[in-house]
């Protein structure tokens, strides 16, 4: 259990008082059975709040992944961090209902008598649980779940529709629950649906997480708008001039652009990342007069830092702060040279906020997205919101895991005694090693080189000092294979066995 899931659990059981208290007075204060009691939340729980931080790579999502949160206080947009060259307009959430229009802080578009609505990875896992977002239902006024809309699917590759009739039809799943029946669609991916014969007036378009069916939520309702964060001004600002955020090098040494939070107005833009526009190179023919040596040397750059020739694969040989390849081209190869900084250049930017309102059920997307970025956002979590995550979906998820464990380690060891024992769990089959140290090494249960302080040839009455009557039996003076060595430790002779007749003038001494 991680440490977080610890202290959540050590924060119930100091509430465990609190809670007796107050079921006592309302037992106290009002008479009756109580037999399908329920609350929403209890009142210290629900006061009693901590954050809980989460990157997303995706450009649209479940807001906050697959973290319950409490959607009244709001996310925080921490940090932005390239994964490849980005730009995105900006950071979008929508609330309950998808089809509430963009104009009235939503995040749909009507498209004659379809209604497009931006959607994350829809995947059912099953209704009453909260592992996957089970896809997206749509339900009427009367709480009725509708099935006879037209749903079309276009994924995030494909661009925003522009037809009613763009995208193919989308998968659905049918789905019975409690008694009752759901459609609920899902994608292969990220992208969006285009809704058509419904009434969009009396219909919700809402993801389908657990215990939240039946629930309609007008289009139309005040109470129910998204948000949006501008980010344009970030990536205009970025140092390296191209209005995006650059990424240079891969893996773990890759260098990239960010842009960390610093107040509710304002991220600094931290550039690692510079360009080159028009490099000038070196190019030397080399004592072959075949091969050119292609050299560019950058005083700002980072001493054995990350470089590229953008849209190009080549790699390169770095010293210092110079970089050079070879080929049989006298030029080198043509095009803008971006690299690693010595001094990452910042500057400040501010924004109208870094904080956003948001529904926990709805989604979160980065608008206008090119390429793809990390962010990190900050979110609420109560004391009940976390207990439903260790309970419902981490303590599941742990128990997964030690389990496929256990299972891997059993396996592995029958593995293991199967190659010890043999098919038969009796004899060792062919075995090949490096090497092998043992402090003895028997053959056909007797050691392969007996050791004796008695001075004569192997007999009944010498019996090796290295013998030993529980493994290999009672000691006759014979051996018990060909090839097996006796050593007269006494005498310094050494005898070897020539054959089996079951006699000790089978022994033939070498020396």
């Amino acid at each position: 259990m991680a440490l977080t899931d610890r202290l959540t659990v050590q924060r119930l059981m100091e509430y465990h008082d609190e809670l007796m208290k107050d079921v006592i007075s309302l037992l106290a204060h009002k008479e009756g059975d109580y037999e399908n009691l329920n609350a929403g939340n209890l009142t210290s729980w629900k006061e009693d709040v901590s954050e809980v931080n989460n990157n997303w790579a995706e450009t649209i999502r479940s807001t906050a992944g697959d973290d319950p949160i409490d959607t009244a206080y709001g996310g925080i947009l921490s940090d932005v961090v390239a994964k490849s060259d980005f730009k995105c307009d900006a950071l979008k959430t929508s609330g309950y209902n998808l089809l509430r229009l963009v104009a009235d802080g939503g995040v749909a578009t009507q498209l004659g008598n379809a209604y497009v609505v931006p959607v994350p990875h829809l995947e059912l896992g099953a209704f009453g649980d909260a592992t996957k977002n089970n896809g997206l239902l749509l339900t009427g006024r009367d709480g009725a779940n509708i099935t006879d809309a037209t749903v079309r699917f276009q994924a995030l590759a494909n661009g925003v529709p522009t037809s009613a009739s763009d995208g193919v039809e989308c998968a659905y799943e049918d789905v019975t629950y409690d008694d009752e029946n759901y459609r609920t669609y899902v994608t292969p991916g990220a992208g969006w649906l285009i809704i058509s014969g419904i009434t969009w007036a009396d219909t919700c378009a809402h993801i389908a997480w657990e215990d939240w069916y039946d629930r309609f939520i007008d289009p139309q309702d005040e109470e129910d708008s998204g948000d949006i964060i501008s980010l344009d001004a970030l990536f205009t600002a970025a140092p390296n001039g191209t209005g995006k955020f650059l990424v240079v090098g891969s893996g773990s040494n890759a260098a990239a652009t960010r842009a960390t939070r610093i107040s509710d107005t304002q991220m600094t833009v931290i550039d690692p990342v510079a360009r080159i526009a028009s490099p000038v190179w070196v190019n030397e023919l080399q004592e072959d007069e075949e091969t050119y040596k292609h050299s560019l040397t950058i005083s700002t750059m980072k001493d054995g830092g990350q470089v590229a020739i953008e849209g190009s694969a080549q790699t390169f040989v770095v010293e210092g702060k110079t970089m050079s390849y070879f080929d049989t081209n006298a030029t080198a190869i043509a095009g803008p040279v971006r690299y690693e900084l010595a001094t990452p250049a910042t500057v400040t930017v501010t924004l109208e906020k870094t904080r956003y309102a948001l529904n926990d059920c709805g989604i979160e997307m980065k608008e206008g997205a090119e390429g793809e970025a990390y962010f990190r956002s900050t979110y609420s979590q109560n004391v009940a919101d976390a207990l439903s995550q260790i309970a419902k979906v981490k303590l599941d998820a742990s128990l997964s895991v030690v389990a496929e464990a256990l299972t891997k380690i059993r396996l592995e060891q029958r593995a293991v005694l199967a190659l010890l024992l043999g098919e038969d769990n009796a004899v060792l089959p062919a075995l090949k090693v490096q090497s092998i140290e043992a402090k003895d090494v028997l053959s056909y249960g007797a050691p392969d080189r007996l050791e004796s302080k008695t001075a004569g040839a192997p007999s009944a009455a010498n019996v090796p000092i290295n013998w030993d009557e529980k493994k290999s039996g009672v000691w006759d003076g014979c051996p018990r294979r060909v090839g097996q060595e006796y050593f007269d430790r006494a005498s310094k002779k050494i005898y070897k066995a020539a054959t089996l007749t079951g006699s000790t003038s089978d022994w033939v001494a070498l020396n």
